[in-house]
């Protein structure tokens, strides 16, 4: 079960976190170092919110004492990539795994620009991406999508794949509700989802 943060007042900023499975290997008698890719590297972000009035604090304060025990969703803030008119994007073909995504219903020629998130819900669980590469819509509205990280799930065919507005899913890390109050004022702190799946 998820529940949607509050998103008023806006956050003052964020800070992106890769988390990667790798695992980095150095062969004791020397040779080249390699680098072996694991299933399951996700994104994670650190909201840091403004002083608010004491209302709006407790609200937020609410919401994180209730995520120790749900997972919550968030808006990604995606400034300067203008959505435009995308199309009804949709996962072309069932079964597909790795860093290329298939995609079909997209207006022809529309470009998805590289370092735009992008997201789908699968099972009852969002899942976030980002491009790696830009990518072009050919005249059939078709495109594969260059994607990290790697599918953690296979999404079904005909799934919708969220460009416009793409939502983070996770648990909140480390302390999850600590706050500095004074008169009818609270300094939020700061606080991070970390996908779960």
């Amino acid at each position: 079960m998820s529940f949607a943060l509050p998103t008023t007042p806006k956050a003052r900023h964020h800070t992106w976190e890769y988390v990667t499975k790798a695992v980095d290997t150095d062969p004791p008698l020397g040779g080249a170092s390699q680098r072996l890719s694991r299933l399951g590297d996700r994104f994670a972000i650190t909201i840091h919110l403004m002083t608010m009035d004491y209302e709006c604090a407790m609200a937020w304060l609410a919401d994180r004492v209730k995520a120790t025990v749900e997972t919550v969703t968030y808006p990604v803030p995606q400034r300067g990539f203008d959505p435009t008119s995308p199309g009804t994007i949709l996962v072309n073909g069932a079964s597909q795994a790795g860093t290329t995504l298939n995609a079909d219903g997209v207006t022809p020629g529309y470009v998805f620009r590289k370092g735009r998130f992008f997201s789908f819900t699968m099972n009852g669980r969002i899942y976030l991406h980002m491009m790696s590469a830009e990518a072009t819509a050919n005249g059939s509205g078709q495109v594969a999508l260059p994607i990290m990280p790697m599918l953690r799930v296979s999404p079904s065919d005909n799934l919708a794949l969220n460009f416009t507005a793409p939502r983070i899913e996770g648990f909140i890390e480390g302390t999850v509700a600590q706050w500095e109050a004074e008169f009818d004022w609270a300094r939020g702190g700061s606080f991070t989802i970390k996908e779960a799946e």
